[in-house]
């Protein structure tokens, strides 16, 4: 988003950007961790 905004010529600071995506209601979109889900088939350690 900030790259974006300074692509079309404007000078904003990351937080200002941040203040306002969250003022409009707008979130990042970006992967959750996927720590230690099992398989399907797992059957575990034993």
């Amino acid at each position: 988003m900030i790259r974006s905004i300074k692509e079309q010529g404007y000078s904003l600071g990351r937080k200002r950007v941040y203040r306002l995506m969250g003022k409009m209601g707008i979130a990042a979109i970006y992967p959750t961790p996927r720590v230690q889900q099992a398989s399907p088939g797992d059957q575990g350690l034993s």
